[in-house]
Parts: C-alpha cells; sequence; structure tokens
C-alpha cells in the first residue's frame, strides 16, 4: 500500500518539523519522550504519529512558534493549490519527494536524543523536500 499524506498532515509535519528546529533551549526530558514515542509510531503508523505531532505542538514549549510557523506556510499557498499534491506516492527515480520521503525525515529527526537539535541539522534538507512537494506558490 502506498503512503501518503493530506494537504492538512503534510502541513502539520512541516510546521511542526521547523518549530523543533527553531527552540533554542534543551526541551524538558517528557517532551523529547513524547516525541520520541511519535518516531517510535511512525514506522507502524504514520498517519497517527502526525496526529500525534498536533497533541505535541500545544506543549507550552512549541505551542506559539508552532502556530505561527504553520500560520505562514498556509499563507504562502493559494488556497485549493495544497490540494493537487495530496497523494505522494512512492516511484523510484521520481523527481518530486514522496510521503515515504518525508516520513524518512521525520523518523531522524523524531527518534533523535535531542530533536531540537536533529531538526536544526536536518532543517535544510526537510526545508528542500517541502519546497519540491509543494512547489512555491505565493499570493501576488
Amino acid at each position: 500500500m502506498t503512503l501518503t499524506f493530506n494537504a492538512l498532515q503534510a502541513v502539520t509535519i512541516r510546521a511542526f518539523l521547523e518549530a523543533l528546529a527553531e527552540i533554542n533551549e534543551p526541551l524538558p526530558p517528557d517532551l523529547i519522550q513524547q516525541i520520541n514515542e511519535v518516531g517510535n509510531i511512525l514506522t507502524t503508523e504514520p498517519k497517527k504519529a502526525v496526529d500525534r505531532l498536533l497533541d505535541l505542538a500545544e506543549h507550552e514549549t512549541l505551542n506559539s512558534i508552532y502556530k505561527q510557523i504553520r500560520l505562514d506556510i498556509q499563507k504562502q499557498y493559494v488556497p485549493g493549490e495544497l490540494n493537487k499534491y495530496l497523494s505522494l506516492p512512492e516511484e523510484e527515480g521520481a523527481e518530486e519527494p514522496s510521503a515515504e520521503t518525508i516520513k524518512n525525515v521525520m523518523a531522524v529527526i523524531l527518534n533523535s536524543p535531542n530533536p531540537e537539535e536533529e531538526a536544526k541539522t536536518q532543517s535544510p534538507k526537510f526545508k528542500m523536500v517541502f519546497s519540491r512537494w509543494f512547489g512555491t506558490k505565493k499570493h501576488d
């Protein structure tokens, strides 16, 4: 079965990873543990993992950063534009990144003992993947 993320799930993933990368202090141990649990869930239930990211984004350490990044992401796209990117099948040699590619980047970050530092390290990669995934559609 081909893994797909819908547009809202993709925005959630991107906003969460970017929020982690913006954190300038160590995360609380309880939040790290919960993030690592999501990393474990990701391999077997990726959509459930994305739903858990929404819950984790409510944590006081991430909440304001996550909300601002999510708004910024959503403002970049013309309404309805995200819908054409709903299904991202895994194809060998495909130019467009797939949901599996996104999942792999997420796994590295979410399973790290220091997810905020790993997000900073992986930031150029996941930003490139998401920019290729969504394109750069903006309001003029």
